[in-house]
């Protein structure tokens, strides 16, 4: 009797963990950045490839996310935690090589390494590489040269 209880507790709190993670991802915004609306090209459900969100003791941190916003200065991305500020350090490497802050495009996959802020979630980056734009450049230098490596074929 006590093992079927058991099983029916941990059934039960699977189902409410489950549920509150499907709420969690449905939602479009938190508490934190209200009136920040989430275009719906964003893809928050299905990301090209996997959100990540890691800080150090140190203070640094990595941020992979599907970006929301682009400007001069800065770009948004949303990734664990909500919606981050990437703000490019003077000493950028951008990635693919030869890019620029301006090459990205809201839907785009980016990563960002740099000091996390203590205040916001931002992060002033050293290294800012566009994921998408790197797949388009494979696949293009793919087609150039006759391979289907890169083609909508599986």
């Amino acid at each position: 009797m006590n093992k079927k209880l058991i099983a029916g507790i941990i059934s039960v709190t699977a189902l409410v963990s489950f549920a509150g993670v499907a709420l969690a991802a449905s939602m479009t915004g938190d508490s934190m950045h209200s009136g920040t609306a989430m275009p719906s090209s964003m893809m928050m459900m299905h990301p090209p490839a996997p959100m990540i969100l890691m800080v150090s003791n140190d203070g640094m941190g990595r941020i992979r996310g599907v970006v929301a916003s682009v400007n001069t200065t800065s770009i948004t991305v949303a990734g664990w935690g909500g919606v981050w500020t990437i703000t490019p350090d003077t000493n950028i490497t951008m990635l693919p090589a030869g890019s620029s802050l301006s090459d990205i495009k809201v839907g785009d996959y980016v990563g960002a390494i740099g000091k996390v802020s203590e205040d916001a979630p931002s992060i002033t980056a050293t290294i800012i590489r566009d994921w998408t734009a790197a797949k388009h450049a494979m696949m293009h230098s793919d087609s150039m040269m006759g391979s289907t490596t890169g083609s909508m074929a599986h």
